[in-house]
This record gives structure tokens, sequence and C-alpha cells, in this order.
């Protein structure tokens, strides 16, 4: 393979769009200058997002398009009092749900497919905006979610069946079982995505 050389004058570098070294476009009025000295002594991602989080007062998560940089929203954070009245909400619709029919968990995941496939273009629009994603891309992402889903919605009932299992000794068998409220941080660039797998 060979190699390509430029020749004359390099091209100017682009602007920095991160004064503060923190590897974001400075938004003003989001950042205060107690909290940038503080990331500023961080040296590694870990570290800069337990900064993040011990600064007080916290900010509200923001959203922003990273095409113009303009604010799209602001969303608060949870107080620990909200945090646990919401993990015991989804507690309690969990004890509910673990004892619905296949049937009938076919029907409610069915129907957020539906959903996903009637407004295709509202959630690509919302996560290219967000991350900017190609559209494109963000069209084929809500579809392949909304395949997943109705995958799930007919063969669950399948995958989840006791399987009878050809011990050596006795009898034995393998069955899945509801275990209860998941908590857990999701990868950005594929939101739709990550929620049915």
């Amino acid at each position: 393979m060979a190699s390509v050389r430029r020749r004359g004058k390099s091209s100017p570098k682009a602007p920095r769009r991160d004064p503060n070294g923190l590897g974001y476009p400075r938004i003003p009025g989001l950042y205060d200058a107690a909290q940038v000295e503080a990331w500023k002594a961080t040296t590694d991602a870990a570290s800069l997002w337990v900064a993040r989080l011990s600064c007080s007062p916290c900010i509200a998560y923001q959203s922003v398009n990273p095409n113009d940089g303009k604010l799209l929203k602001s969303f608060e954070h949870m107080s620990p009092a909200e945090l646990e009245q919401s993990l015991a909400a989804a507690k309690t619709c969990f004890q509910t749900w673990k004892h619905t029919s296949y049937a009938e968990r076919a029907v409610v995941v069915t129907k957020a497919a539906a959903l996903l496939r009637a407004h295709v273009d509202d959630f690509a629009t919302l996560e290219t905006l967000e991350m900017r994603k190609r559209i494109n891309e963000a069209r084929g992402e809500v579809t392949l979610s909304a395949d997943i889903l109705s995958y799930y919605a007919q063969h669950a009932e399948c995958f989840l069946a006791p399987v009878t299992l050809h011990a050596q000794a006795g009898e034995a068998h393998m069955e899945s079982s509801p275990t209860g409220v998941l908590f857990c941080v999701e990868p950005w660039n594929v939101p739709y995505y990550a929620a049915p797998v």
C-alpha cells in the first residue's frame, strides 16, 4: 500500500471549541468556575464522571444539539427520595407483571413495536438532534428495534418455556423466572436498540 504525502502549506487548524480542555464545547452558563477547575484536576474519564456527580449544587442534565450547540431540553436531577419512589413504583409494577401471561405481555410488546413503526421519523429526528447520528441510520435503528420487539412478542413464550434436562441421576429441569427490577446505564449511541435487547 502506497502512502500519500501532501506538499505545500498545511491547512490551518480548526478553531478549538473546547477552551477548558474538558472534551466538549463550552456552553455559557452551564458550568461554574469551581466545576471547571475541579474537572481540570482530574486525569481520567472515571474521575471526571465522579467529579461531575459530586458537584454541588448539581445542574440539570442538558440535551444539546451537537450541530449548533443549542439547548434542546433540560432534565432536573432526581433527588434520592424521588429515585427511591421510582424504584418502589417499578417494584410494584414488577409484582403484577411477573404474574401476567405471555399472551398479555405479547400484546404490550407488540404495541410498543407498533408505536416505534408509527413514529419512525419522530424517534429518528430526536436521536439525530441529540447525538448527530445520520438520519437514515437513526431510522434503521428505530425499525430494527421494532422488529426485535415483534420477534420477542412472537417467540418469548417458547424461549422461556421450562426445559427438561437429562440428568444422570434423578430428574432435573431448567426454568426461567423473573428476578426483579434492573437498573442499568445504557450506551448512548444506540438508545432504541438497547431497550429490546
